[in-house]
């Protein structure tokens, strides 16, 4: 089948001559950037090759190591990733449901697939670079090693990055990208860059540049249909009167701020009374569901078909991605590359449309740049009453960005160093701190809704919005003001426990507790408050609402409970063979790996040295008191005891994480052996593993050895916890030796079977720093090794708890 054929049978549409230039180049592993403009359709030219690839490698055509078996496609903007999931979802599972392709979607407020586990995953930039970055923003900080693996083995697709922040994520990701296009290609997309950072960019990451040509641009369904976008330019700022008195049928007013948005809907609320208009308000302070539920219902009412009257007020939370148009657009001013986003939503499928464009008071400009967005205004008062087309917009972007965008660019290139080191200690320590300096500003906190003297074991049960801590402390001070005598508490906390559902050695108990009132100066240390239902109200009409909301009941919102895993005893001898039967699953591993030889250690098979890991990885748990503790405790909690059990070596016990009982009954084995919790066991197979590694491969002295060595030692060392650095004393008796060594190495990776096993260091040890014996992630070829083994090897501990029936 060819790509045409392929593309039209997924699409319903032939390519586009760009986006059959993109699955050539695809095809020839090249670096992509994609310019085209709003509704041209760069999403499938980006997705299409990958699902193509995907169809050959499944029809036998292609071998798993000749192209990225994963995808990750990363966006601004939360709504963004929700659409294009939904929407990519239901055409590959229509148009091909025999490949069989996972599409997952991974969010904030959507944290559906937290691991990165899918085939094609939609995500945001934060999530994204977070995940690669070691201080993931969706797990805790113990798996802070766990997803950058899946990064760095998947084709990247990076849509819309002109809105990433300049000074943080744009330069993280540019710099980045030089070290990941080493394994793994990458798609940026774009309608709204200047020519100049589009150059540079394609110089500094050996990326080709894919635009739109002639024939393709009067091709496209916008241009064909005669799209006019007609400008007026307001004096004033924008106002409901306004708004109503040019309402055709169908209006889509977009604001800087939610707080300018909800007072708009509150004035048009008020006018339309009466009046056969629907509203609508979306913004950031919404819960997810009722987010959710406005997004289909704005897909609808703005899609091709309805013919409802209609006034949608919004933020730029829709600028991009949903499939939507109106007649009628009201926008306050912003920067270019906002602003031309901003129209795409008018007249998006043909005929003439109006822009309304307004001035702002002083502190709407935010978020965005004050003197980028009185730029725009002033460059677009030359074009008052004319049709904003493509190549009018492109010149307002040379114009308006091309010195802005130059310097930045320039910014990137002299600060390369200072950001590589960012990075660096971001991998070394995984400090959350530098999300501040390598993606955003952040500085987001949740909130759930709740009475005060409300009584939980934790906030996480509930749905949350996210908001800017400073932000939410200048409000609530605001309200504080407004009362006289003695005030309410307002926001509160909670002492989260610290249960890890993989780790049966926490007898922490599940407990309701009150929350305790927040000192608003600290405000900003908390990572989730709970805020007093009874003072401030939420709206599904108009979202959260610091002014007026009194006659507004809140309802407290509960999220989905997620499953937990109850541990069931297996065997050592099981859980080894269980996770050696889930490598498989790890296929988009092979595609990575296969690229770092091509650059270092090329002599080794990576392949045999995961099940080495595999195999090693739970070594300590053959230390005397590990078992003592893990037997005695299975022997009082079942009956159920498999044959010769005191000749067999335990894995796991039996233990139920929600279990008053289950961690009664572990706690009182504990004081019995005069022990807090189980010894530690992943520095023990670590050292282990360092010390025979030299003697089992024949290793020389070189620095490629060395490097090796060290990335199987942290691999094994942190397979529990992402910053392990110690091995513990230990004391493993020659038997259970001989057993790992003969009825596990030998059978699975007869190259690494001892004869001798003296030369294994199992007596008495009284246990080690192993800092300087780990990869110092100063190598990127090491770095990016480290990450993919510890990522399998990870999840293969996981996901073998699936096999044990």
């Amino acid at each position: 089948m060819s790509y045409k054929i392929f593309f039209k049978t997924l699409t319903n549409f032939p390519p586009y001559h760009f986006q059959s230039n993109v699955f050539d180049l695809f095809s020839g592993n090249k670096n992509i950037i994609i310019q085209a403009p709003t509704g041209s359709g760069k999403t499938w030219a980006a997705i299409g090759p990958f699902i193509c690839e995907w169809k050959k490698w499944k029809e036998g055509k292609q071998v798993v190591e000749d192209c990225p078996r994963k995808l990750i496609y990363s966006l601004p903007l939360r709504t963004l990733a929700n659409s294009l999931y939904n929407e990519v979802s239901e055409i590959v599972t229509n148009n091909f449901p025999e490949l069989g392709i996972n599409i997952t979607l991974q969010t904030g407020e959507n944290s559906n697939d937290e691991f990165f586990e899918g085939d094609i995953i939609f995500t945001t930039i934060d999530q994204t670079l977070s995940n690669v970055l070691g201080i993931p923003l969706s797990v805790p900080k113990k798996l802070a090693n766990i997803n950058a693996g899946a990064v760095l083995s998947a084709y990247l697709i990076f849509d819309e990055f002109h809105l990433l922040d300049p000074n943080a994520a744009l330069k993280t990701t540019i710099t980045l990208l030089e070290l990941l296009s080493k394994v793994t290609p990458f798609c940026l997309m774009t309608a709204t860059l200047s020519n100049t950072f589009l150059s540079n960019a394609s110089m500094k990451l050996n990326a080709e540049i894919i635009s739109t040509s002639q024939n393709d641009y009067k091709n496209f369904a916008f241009v064909k249909n005669n799209t006019e976008r007609i400008l007026e330019i307001e004096e004033n700022i924008i106002n409901a009167k306004e708004i109503l008195n040019s309402h055709k049928k169908k209006s889509i007013v977009i604001c800087n701020t939610v707080d300018r948005c909800i007072e708009l809907y509150k004035n048009l609320q008020a006018l339309c009374e009466g009046i056969d208009i629907k509203l609508i308000c979306i913004h950031s302070r919404f819960f997810q569901k009722d987010r959710n539920d406005k997004e289909n219902q704005i897909k609808e009412l703005f899609g091709k078909k309805s013919d409802a009257s209609t006034i949608l007020i919004s933020t730029q939370v829709i600028e991009v991605g949903l499939d939507i148009s109106c007649d009628t657009m009201h926008t306050e001013i912003s920067p270019i590359n906002s602003f031309l986003q901003r129209i795409g939503r008018c007249a998006r499928w043909g005929g003439k449309g109006k822009i309304f464009v307004y001035k702002v008071r002083e502190e709407n400009y935010a978020p965005y740049s004050k003197e980028l967005s009185q730029a725009t205004y002033q460059a677009l008062t030359e074009y008052q009453s004319k049709n904003i087309d493509y190549f009018i917009s492109q010149t307002l972007i040379e114009n308006v960005l091309n010195e802005y965008e130059e310097r930045i660019f320039n910014e990137i290139k002299r600060d390369s160093e200072n950001t590589w080191q960012k990075i660096h200690d971001s991998w070394r320590t995984g400090n959350t701190a530098f999300t501040r300096s390598l993606i955003r500003d952040i500085r987001s906190i949740n909130i759930v809704l709740l009475p005060a003297h409300f009584r939980t074991d934790s906030l996480y049960k509930f749905e949350s919005i996210s908001m800017n801590p400073y932000s939410l402390s200048k409000k609530v001070n605001d309200i504080l003001d407004r009362y006289e005598g003695e005030q309410p508490n307002i926001l509160m906390k909670l002492e989260e426990s610290n249960i890890d559902f993989f780790d049966e050695s926490n007898t922490d108990y599940l407990e309701t507790k009150v929350l305790e009132p927040v000192e608003l100066e600290k405000l900003h240390m908390e990572n989730i408050v709970a805020i007093n239902s009874d003072v401030i109200k939420y709206s599904s009409d108009f979202g959260l609402d610091f002014k007026d909301g009194e006659n507004i009941k809140s309802e407290v919102k509960k999220r989905k409970e997620k499953f937990q895993y109850q541990i069931k005893m297996d065997t050592y001898k099981q859980h080894i063979e269980w996770m050696l039967e889930k490598i498989d699953e790890h296929l988009y591993a092979k595609y990575p790996l296969k690229k770092i030889q091509a650059y270092k250690y090329q002599r080794f098979d990576l392949n045999e040295l995961i099940k080495f890991i595999i195999i090693m990885h739970d070594f300590g748990k053959l230390n005397n008191l590990w078992q003592a503790i893990v037997k005695d405790y299975q022997k009082r909690k079942s009956e159920n005891i498999i044959k010769d059990f005191e000749n067999t070596y335990l894995a796991h016990s039996d233990f139920d994480p929600n279990s008053a009982t289950d961690k009664e009954l572990l706690s009182t084995i504990y004081k019995k052996y005069r022990v807090n919790r189980k010894p530690e066991h992943s520095g023990i197979g670590a050292f282990v593993s360092e010390c025979l590694l030299p003697t089992i491969m024949n290793l020389e002295q070189n620095a490629e050895s060395i490097s090796l060595v060290k990335v199987v030692t942290t691999t094994i060392l942190r397979h529990h916890s992402a910053f392990s650095k110690k091995a513990p004393s230990y004391e493993i008796s020659e038997k259970a030796v001989k057993f790992h060594n003969e009825e596990l190495i030998k059978p699975v990776i007869p190259k690494f079977y001892l004869m001798d096993t003296s030369k294994i260091p199992y007596t008495k040890f009284s246990g080690r720093d192993l800092s300087s014996e780990i990869i110092q992630f100063n190598d990127k070829i090491e770095i990016i090794l480290y990450f993919i083994l510890v990522r399998v090897l990870r999840l293969c501990d996981q996901k073998s708890f699936e096999l044990n029936k």
